[in-house]
């Protein structure tokens, strides 16, 4: 066994997976944030209204400008689903033998039930870490709750059939987290789209006073 292998091997199973499994999520809802905030740059530069709104027409385009602060905080959302997905997963493969069929879609059901009350957690998550009240971070769920189950239940539970009936069990969350990239994006957008249509109202706002 080459070495490269021998340190993969390692990562993968006891007692580093748990660790091996964080930083991959860590990364992966990272990259996702980074690149959605990229896109609203695009977007933004692509939007005549807002260019007006903010007045400066004659210099539209702005330069991409990195939130980290905003990639921070999703970070924790990253350690989170990290843990809770190692969590998870272990149990799933204890209560249900892997690899088989019957057992699969018990698992694909237990995945549709929970995803949409663990990204619903997240927005509490994201609530407290930016100081938000209880009824702020309930009206964010209810406003997101059904985009989110859409996307989980349309797109996840083709993922996770895969995930399920053909990964090894230490691989799956590397397998999850692959693809999240493009749904941490996205969950990347929604946490945030509140304050963005905040900034612009408030923009707006200002534009008509000066």
């Amino acid at each position: 066994m080459s070495l490269i292998a021998q340190i993969i091997n390692r990562l993968y199973h006891r007692p580093y997976l748990l660790m091996t499994n964080t930083v991959t999520g860590v990364l992966s809802i990272s990259i996702g944030d980074v690149l959605q905030q990229n896109l609203e740059n695009h977007w933004t530069n692509n939007n005549k209204n807002f260019d007006n709104v903010i007045g400066d027409e004659q210099n539209s385009t702005k330069r991409f400008q990195w939130d980290q602060k905003r990639t921070r905080n999703m970070m924790f959302a990253g350690v989170y689903f990290s843990l809770f997905g190692h969590w998870w997963y272990s149990f799933l493969d204890r209560k249900f033998p892997p690899n088989q069929k019957r057992s699969v879609k018990k698992k694909l059901l237990a995945e549709s039930a929970m995803g949409p009350f663990l990204v619903s957690s997240v927005f509490i998550l994201f609530g407290r870490i930016n100081g938000n009240g209880f009824e702020k971070m309930l009206s964010n769920i209810k406003s997101n709750f059904t985009l989110i189950c859409l996307v989980e239940w349309f797109v996840f539970v083709p993922v996770q059939y895969i995930n399920f009936r053909f990964v090894p069990s230490s691989f799956r969350y590397l397998y999850v987290a692959t693809f999240s990239i493009g749904y941490d994006a996205f969950l990347s957008y929604v946490l945030h789209r509140n304050d963005r249509l905040r900034q612009r109202k408030r923009l707006k706002n200002e534009s008509i006073f000066d």
